[in-house]
């Protein structure tokens, strides 16, 4: 249960105080039920959010989030980006690990997506091929989760180096970290999985990058 929640329901099942007590400290009283309406307002908020923010994956947004950024028309917005990737990843684990089984496949199996073209690999790459063809749904959303990642791994990138300007740090040095980190978006991406999980080729990019970068400047 949220925090929240909880604290709300502990407030509610307390002790009530007495009307005498009620008069004799009304200031403490006062603040007292001044919280309680404030964590009350912080909740609703919380579920609004909660609930704008599933409805709009409800009706495809993702798909829309993505075309505006990379038209342009929509800022790299770091957190909006993870809370997407983190839904799709959770209904593509699942998808995933039902089509190995369903399938049989005991070995990793690994998918280049390009363009939202997917092109599969390995000796069960004819049956991947024409489940992937039928079940048009699962593809999307495979190519989905591939720009998500790699537009996450770029906003992670953009973060590191504005700290390093903050820092002081020269100015070609990260005009090269930006142009290698760059490479996770206008590069081909891919998937691997087998029945117990899965990975994005893009995925912990930015954090192999900045390591080698610190590696540096050490």
């Amino acid at each position: 249960m949220d925090a929240t929640y909880q604290n709300l329901s502990r407030l509610n099942t307390a002790s009530r105080p007495s009307l005498v007590d009620y008069m004799n400290d009304s200031a403490g009283n006062t603040n007292a039920l001044q919280a309680v309406v404030e964590k009350a307002k912080k909740a609703d908020e919380l579920q609004g959010s909660f609930n704008d923010f599933h409805a709009q994956l409800g009706t495809d947004k993702t798909a829309q989030l993505l075309e505006s950024i990379e038209k342009g028309e929509a800022p790299l917005d770091g957190n909006a980006i993870a809370n997407y990737l983190n839904f799709n990843r959770q209904k593509l684990a699942t998808e995933l690990s039902n089509l190995a089984r369903s399938l049989g496949l005991d070995d990793n199996e690994t998918i280049n997506i390009e363009s939202d073209n997917l092109a599969l690999q390995g000796i069960n790459s004819e049956k991947l091929e024409r489940y992937l063809e039928k079940d048009t749904r699962l593809s999307s959303l495979i190519s989905q989760t591939a720009k998500l990642s790699s537009f996450s791994e770029w906003s992670k990138a953009t973060e590191y180096a504005k700290s390093l300007q903050e820092n002081g740090d020269a100015e070609n040095a990260i005009q090269q970290f930006l142009t290698d980190a760059r490479k996770v978006v206008t590069s081909e991406n891919s998937l691997s999985f087998n029945r117990d999980g899965f990975v994005f080729e893009s995925d912990k990019r930015t954090e192999s990058l900045i390591e080698k970068y610190e590696e540096k400047r050490t």
